[in-house]
């Protein structure tokens, strides 16, 4: 009120813009209440809780719970990710998040990483400059491909790279 807005708007942008929209109690298992609580839960337990929870995630090779541990390991085991020069790399897309890390040890040993990320539901042609193999991929969420000519919708790749790419 002191700063001249009313409890409504107010309201209307923390609901917008607050976190706990996107909250539910952890989903361990498909008991009740997802097995995080034999009592009543303060928020609403997600319905989908029979069919995504950890028990399951832990089952499936291919789940976001093993992806997830994968970037983690990926992210502990690359130091260019924590300390590395962002390179950013202008595509003329919007739909297009495009960069690269560096990081030189010593003075010949330089990890280069390549980051190319999809935020749009359409698939997208890529123009780079460069090749990438198989082979360089550290992590995806689609399958690799021989030849990357193009990102999937919401696709996110990291790729190990010899020498900069250009756009």
């Amino acid at each position: 009120k002191k700063r001249g807005i009313s409890e409504e708007q107010f309201l209307s942008v923390a609901n917008k813009t607050g976190r706990d929209n996107a909250r539910t109690p952890f989903q361990w298992n498909d008991s009740e209440n997802g097995g995080f609580t034999t009592g009543n839960p303060w928020m609403m337990v997600n319905p989908m809780y029979s069919k995504i929870n950890q028990q399951q995630q832990e089952k499936d090779e291919d789940s976001i719970l093993h992806y997830f541990r994968e970037m983690i390991g990926i992210r502990k085991s690359n130091q260019v990710l924590t300390y590395g020069q962002y390179l950013p790399m202008e595509t003329g897309n919007e739909k297009l998040f495009i960069y690269q890390r560096k990081i030189v040890h010593h003075k010949l040993d330089e990890i280069m990483l390549l980051v190319l990320l999809n935020f749009s539901d359409e698939r997208v042609h890529l123009s780079l400059k460069g090749t990438l193999k198989e082979e360089q991929r550290l992590i995806g969420n689609y399958p690799a491909v021989k030849q990357l000519d193009y990102l999937d919708p919401w696709e996110a790749c990291i790729y190990k790279i010899d020498g900069s790419f250009e756009y």
